[in-house]
């Protein structure tokens, strides 16, 4: 009976979240609308496959590690509500989908994208003011 549950439970799907980034969160909040975080990087310490991301309107002075791996049909996604500006993101997890961020450069690093992991998807990404002629746009490891 206690394996039969057992495989029941690992059968069943597993439910999606979908956080909330916003420029008046707070990162000890639970990323819901109401309350969202304050940071990209949180929700990136946060989310699983198939989980969304939805950050507001703002500028976000970060550079966000994504090192969690989505799954074919799963992917963890990123997308705006609005105009946001993040400094850059490194993924290192497979399946992470980035959708409408303008990408400055701050918080470091020489590209505005590292990729070093498979079945990465950038849409709708522009590049703007960027503080160094020697940064590039996207580096694929």
């Amino acid at each position: 009976m206690r394996l039969a549950l057992s495989l029941l439970l690992l059968a069943l799907p597993l439910q999606a979240a979908t956080y909330y980034v916003a420029t008046t969160g707070n990162d000890g909040n639970p990323g819901t609308q109401a309350q969202p975080w304050l940071t990209v990087q949180r929700a990136a310490n946060t989310t699983v496959a198939g989980d969304m991301v939805i950050v507001n309107a703002g500028t976000y002075a970060e550079r966000v590690t994504e090192s969690t791996s989505g799954m074919a049909g799963n992917p963890i996604t990123y997308t705006t509500n609005g105009v946001v500006s993040v400094g850059g993101f490194t993924l290192t997890g497979q399946y992470v989908t980035l959708d409408g961020f303008s990408l400055t450069g701050a918080g470091g690093g020489a590209h505005f994208v590292t990729v070093s992991a498979h079945n990465a998807t950038a849409r709708n990404i522009s590049v703007i003011n960027p503080a160094h002629s020697s940064i590039m746009g996207v580096r694929v490891n």
